[in-house]
């Protein structure tokens, strides 16, 4: 049948060569097609997709909006167009994130009997590729993955719980580099071949042999807010202000803000010049982060995901006070009682530090005569409760 590139440019006929040539990013996967005609078996589901994301069977000529979670099976291809992406899930353990403007042929990984691997090879023409590759307990995982002027070898060992995580970006001057964030790969053009390990980097321009791994910068630190801080608020939503920790000699940094910890659905994709981002337009729920340093050399592996939630609540706190008996023969008496965790607490305008608990005993001096005793409870979302007694001061 025609090539991908043939059916790419019919699709987007109304862009200049040139156009597409800048945009175009294709992954093919699958060494040879023709072996795998007739199965019908599914290879992989679409998890995600942003914005506008097209998918066409393998006997098909006409692209359809793609749909999340449907099933993907050999030869199916998935397109995604300016300022949209998708993940696609080949098993539990491996997924591979398309860019936009990217196209990608769909092969279910097959088993070399021989080397007893799982076999996978992609063709990346231009654009970014990010992907984890997990092996089995019985099977490597072994992932080719050519750029215009090298090739990247990329495999697990059986029962490498870990994998293998990697980054491929091909420019337009049709360099290439090579980032490998956990494990391990190999890197081959012009004859010439390195090793790349943990965090590390290599760059092939055209007509040269990869350079020699750089090491990038290392994980950036969250620092605000920290792990499982939930914002509650009564009827707006509160500005979440995001912070880490700068890094000696880096300027940039990757934000990444989603609704799932598996960050396929993301708010916020941005690069910033700063180490904090305020966003105040979240609705209620649970949201996760994480952030990367950018250096000139590349771009740092993520940092570990961070989890805040934000909660609206419109019920005040739950107050229980003790008031002393009157008429009160002392001049000072104890005042007593509990609101939830979390609370503040006033007594007679006079702030009260209660336990974790919410339990509080305070001391008051009375007047002589009659004293209004109050007693407030204030929740993190501004909700209020009170309690009031009349205590004759009689000493």
């Amino acid at each position: 049948g025609s090539g991908l590139q043939f059916i790419f440019e019919e699709q987007t006929n109304d862009r200049s060569p040139a156009e597409r040539r800048e945009s175009l990013l294709q992954v093919i996967q699958g060494e040879e097609a023709g072996a795998l005609g007739g199965d019908e078996s599914w290879a992989a589901t679409l998890i995600q997709t942003r914005n506008a994301v097209k998918s066409k069977k393998a006997d098909d000529i006409a692209w359809n909006r793609a749909r999340t979670g449907m099933r993907l099976q050999n030869l199916d291809a998935v397109q995604t167009l300016e300022d949209s992406s998708a993940s696609i899930r080949f098993d539990d353990r491996n997924i591979l994130d398309l860019g936009q403007n990217s196209l990608i042929v769909i092969r279910r990984m097959e088993k070399d009997l021989l080397f007893r691997e799982k076999r996978s090879f992609m063709v990346v023409v231009d654009g970014e590729l990010r992907g984890r590759i997990v092996g089995d307990d019985e099977s490597d995982i072994y992932l080719e993955v050519e750029t215009p002027n090298a090739v990247a070898r990329i495999k697990t060992e059986p029962g490498d719980r870990d994998g293998v995580e990697f980054k491929i970006d091909v420019f337009k001057d049709e360099s290439s580099a090579v980032t490998i964030y956990a494990g391990e790969g190999e890197v081959e053009a012009l004859g010439e071949t390195v090793i790349l390990g943990t965090n590390q980097l290599t760059r092939i321009e055209a007509e040269r042999a990869p350079t020699e791994p750089v090491t990038l910068p290392g994980q950036a630190t969250p620092l605000e807010p920290v792990p499982g801080t939930v914002f509650s608020y009564r009827s707006l939503p509160p500005r979440v202000e995001l912070e880490w920790q700068r890094q000696p000699g880096i300027t940039r940094y990757h934000l990444l803000l989603a609704e799932d910890e598996q960050f396929t659905r993301v708010l916020v994709d941005r690069v910033l010049d700063t180490t904090g981002f305020r966003h105040g337009n979240l609705r209620e729920g649970r949201y996760f982060w994480k952030v990367s340093a950018i250096s000139p050399l590349g771009e740092g592996r993520f940092s570990p995901v961070r989890r805040f939630e934000l909660q609206q609540d419109q019920e005040p706190p739950a107050l229980e006070v003790r008031f002393p008996d009157e008429p009160a023969t002392q001049a000072e008496v104890t005042i007593a009682g509990k609101t939830e965790p979390g609370a503040r607490v006033f007594i007679s305008g006079q702030a009260v530090d209660p336990e974790a608990d919410g339990r509080f005993v305070h001391t008051l001096r009375l007047r002589q005569g009659i004293n209004l005793v109050v007693v407030e409870a204030v929740d993190p979302a501004g909700n209020v409760s009170y309690r009031s007694r009349m205590i004759n001061g009689r000493y």
